[in-house]
C-alpha cells in the first residue's frame, strides 16, 4: 500500500517502520518522479536525521500520513483528503445572518457530521437531508 502523490507536500509528516518523517522539500522533477528530501520529526536520537528518497520509494515505504508531532499547536486531519489543518489557540465565533436558516449547513470536515439550523438550534441532518447536501456539493464540484 502506498500513500497518494497528492499527499507529498512540504511539511507533511508520514509514519514509516522506523519513525515519523517530515518532508522538507522536493526537487529534480523528472518524468513522473522527483526526489523527496525529509527529516525525522519524532525527536528520537538517531545516527542520521535527514535523507532523500525517490518519490516512488517514499510513497511505497510510507505507511500513512500523520499529524506532525513537532508542531506546537493542536491539529486536525480532514476527511477524505487527510489534509492537516491547524487549530487556533482560542475559539472564534462564526456568524451567519439569514432569514432562511434551514438552507445553511455546517460540515465537520474531521468527523463528517452534517449540521443544520432550524432558527433556534443546530441539529444533526437526517439521511435524506445529507443526501440533498451531497447532491448540492456534487453540482458545486461540476461548476454548475
Amino acid at each position: 500500500m502506498s500513500v497518494p502523490y497528492e499527499q507529498l507536500v512540504t511539511g507533511a509528516a508520514f509514519r514509516f517502520k522506523n519513525g515519523i518523517r517530515r518532508i522538507t522539500g522536493m526537487r529534480g522533477h523528472v518524468g513522473t518522479g522527483f526526489m523527496v528530501d525529509w527529516e525525522y520529526a519524532d525527536g528520537l536520537p538517531r545516527r542520521r536525521q535527514t535523507g532523500s528518497l525517490w518519490s516512488h520509494s517514499f510513497r511505497m515505504q510510507a505507511l500513512e500520513l500523520v499529524l506532525d508531532p513537532s508542531t506546537v499547536g493542536e491539529q486536525r486531519q480532514l476527511l477524505p483528503s487527510q489534509r492537516i489543518v491547524a487549530c487556533l489557540d482560542q475559539p472564534v465565533v462564526i456568524t451567519i445572518k439569514s432569514r432562511c436558516p434551514a438552507k445553511w449547513v455546517m460540515v465537520d470536515m474531521e468527523t463528517g457530521q452534517l449540521w443544520g439550523h432550524d432558527g433556534k438550534t443546530f441539529q444533526r441532518l437526517t439521511d435524506q437531508q445529507a443526501g440533498e447536501v451531497a447532491a448540492v456539493a456534487s453540482l458545486a464540484c461540476k461548476g454548475a
